[in-house]
């Protein structure tokens, strides 16, 4: 699944975040695995061997909690970097 590039997994419901993420991740040289659920990443958890994990706190099926607490159990380590609740541009902060 690799091609020798890092992967990055990222668990998040909404769409502009995954197009987002996987844009800019991919841009750099990640490979990108996605889940919109946690209980589907927690399904799929054993199989996977991620650089890095950046889960979504709120999410359905599973919050980014339940899936901390899941890795728990996990036999390894790997580094993961929690995404906030939301983003919010407003254009007059970019002037």
């Amino acid at each position: 699944m690799n091609n020798g590039k890092t992967v990055v997994t990222v668990l998040d419901d909404e769409p502009r975040m995954i197009s987002a993420l996987k844009r800019l991740l991919g841009t750099h040289g990640y490979e990108v695995v996605l889940f919109e659920t946690g209980e589907d990443f927690i399904k799929a958890a054993r199989g996977l061997f991620p650089t890095c994990l950046l889960p979504h706190l709120h999410m359905p099926r599973a919050s980014g909690f339940e899936v901390l607490q899941s890795m728990a159990a996990f036999e390894r380590r790997l580094p993961i970097v929690l995404l906030p609740l939301t983003i919010s541009v407003h254009p007059k902060n970019h002037a």
